[in-house]
């Protein structure tokens, strides 16, 4: 599925400027369209984001209606007669995106093992940026071939590959769309999550990273096909050069997102040997050994949830492991009623 969705839109990223600049768009028009489209994923994120973590099968739904809205604005590319239509066209994509990537994302990485969440995002990235270097590979001889209008049904195909995934996906959570736990959380105060991330040094740096990452390569990717083509190159040519910087990231993905996973557990394991604790392996076994604390100690289970930041008790009953000899005592509790 990720790597449809990266032929597909290794074929539009490249493109879509010569194509505007063709229908007549100033330089100044094609960057607010290109806009367009990261203007609504700077909005929605997050809430969206927030509101899947609150929604039972939450991510699954926002996957779905992603994957489905994807689609739309690669297919309509064929039609549209003036810049203002790929405006439209982009809008909807950004959409579609806010609602996909994070939510997938975070399916990915409750995927993967707890210490191989690094890996699974890498796999997932890597499977992206391979589909988006073939279709920046293509995409030029595409355009030489058969001209705009059919390389963007090409693209649209793309989406329609991933079809199969929404279906498959659909089936496991169609069961819940009519039961009581899909809705959100009672007294759930969304500036006070907001509040709270961007309190959070971590998640300001990664919010900091992340703009100016998305305003350099979304510069990148509208204005260098545009000075490249004035240049001399060919479209095949430029194709060429986005495949070559999709080829250089991808390749790295995977191994750095396995090394993600090892280094913080390596470290954990060191600090373990100085202090004498034997087989602790990975940081999430020390949530395991707090909430089994607390509830050891009488601590009541809906305040370990909230403690823990769950949403949903059945999560926190996963951590809570009462040792034997705790229960044994409370089994005594019945030679009381003889």
């Amino acid at each position: 599925m990720a790597l449809c969705s990266g032929i597909q839109w290794g074929i539009i990223m490249p493109s879509f400027p010569l194509f505007l600049d063709g229908m007549g768009a100033s330089i100044a028009l094609i960057g607010v369209i290109a806009a367009s489209r990261t203007l609504p994923q700077m909005i929605l994120r997050l809430p969206f984001a927030v509101i899947s973590d609150r929604l039972q099968s939450g991510k699954k739904y926002f996957m779905i209606i992603g994957l489905v809205f994807q689609i739309t604005p690669p297919t309509f590319f064929v039609f549209v007669t003036n810049s203002y239509q790929v405006m439209f066209l982009f809008l909807i994509d950004g959409i579609a995106e806010s609602a996909f990537w994070p939510a997938m994302f975070a399916h990915m990485a409750e995927l993967g093992t707890r210490n191989k969440s690094g890996e699974a995002m890498g796999a997932l990235t890597f499977g992206w940026g391979s589909g988006f270097a073939i279709g920046t590979a293509i995409v030029g001889i595409l355009i030489s071939e058969w001209g705009y209008r059919v390389t963007y049904l090409i693209a649209a195909s793309m989406g329609f590959l991933t079809l199969p995934f929404f279906l498959l996906m659909f089936e496991t959570v169609k069961k819940s769309l009519y039961s009581p736990e899909t809705r959100l959380k009672k007294h759930y105060n969304p500036m006070k999550s907001f509040k709270i991330l961007i309190a959070t040094p971590s998640v300001l740096l990664a919010i900091y990273f992340g703009i100016f990452d998305t305003a350099i390569s979304s510069t990148v990717q509208t204005f260098l096909p545009l000075y490249t083509i004035r240049g001399g190159l060919s479209e095949i040519q430029i194709g060429a050069l986005f495949t070559a910087n999709a080829l250089a990231s991808s390749i790295v993905r995977y191994p750095v997102g396995k090394l993600s996973d090892n280094m913080p557990r390596r470290l954990l394991m060191k600090i373990a040997k100085k202090a004498g604790i034997k087989g602790l392996t990975r940081l999430h076994e020390l949530r395991h050994s707090y909430a089994t604390f607390l509830l050891s100690k009488g601590v009541d289970i809906y305040k370990i949830k909230e403690l823990l930041g769950h949403s949903d008790i059945r999560d926190t009953m996963k951590y809570a492991h009462l040792p034997t000899m705790h229960m044994k005592e409370d089994v005594k509790l019945l030679q009381e009623l003889d």
